[in-house]
């Protein structure tokens, strides 16, 4: 689900995703249903498209699991050694800053659905360091089904964060967020 690896700054680490050490063999399907097929739809008109590629079974959700979840690890290029990162998690996406102390990490939340892709999955975005402690949480985005609006500020579409991107300097992140919207004068906020 991710890219394969990321290079630092100074080119002396690689960070990238693994197979967990530990992962096992995969969950095999039962040759018989273990449980029916439920779907369920609301009133009128249905907003949701057809996706080609989702989820169908319970046994679908376990393999997702099962290929979808990495181990984070930053490895010494010199020496090859390997420092693992945090614990094996659903990882979609990573980014580390550029000196490779930090690494902004997104990962999949559970529930899955079988209505959309998983990239329309809840996810969570935070900063980890290379211990794999957590040190700032950017985003929790829940499930998206088609349909959906996302979250509004005041009515206000777009006035979440946006674009962000560690600094070149490698002072933080900087993002794009819209301007407050000024209240006309008499209005209370």
């Amino acid at each position: 689900l991710s890219q394969p690896l990321e290079w630092t700054h100074d080119s002396r680490y690689l960070i990238t995703l693994l197979v967990p050490e530990e992962r096992g063999s995969a969950p095999e399907a039962s040759p018989v249903p273990v449980t029916p097929k439920v779907r369920m739809s609301t009133e009128g008109r249905n907003v949701l498209r057809t996706f080609p590629s989702l989820l169908q079974t319970p046994e679908d959700a376990q393999l997702l699991k099962y290929y979808a979840t990495a181990q984070l690890a930053r490895i010494e290029v010199p020496s090859g050694r390997i420092h693992w990162i945090g614990k094996p998690s659903l990882i979609r996406s990573i980014d580390p800053s550029p000196d490779g102390e930090f690494i902004r990490v997104t990962t999949i939340q559970e529930p899955f659905s079988y209505l959309v892709p998983a990239s329309q999955f809840g996810s969570k975005e935070e900063i980890w360091d290379v211990q794999g402690e957590v040190k700032a949480s950017l985003a929790d985005r829940p499930l998206r089904l088609s349909g959906d609006t996302p979250p509004a500020d005041s009515g206000r579409q777009g006035a979440e964060r946006r674009n962000l991107a560690w600094r070149p300097d490698g002072k933080g992140l900087s993002f794009l967020q819209r301007a407050p919207r000024e209240s006309p004068q008499g209005e209370d906020s």
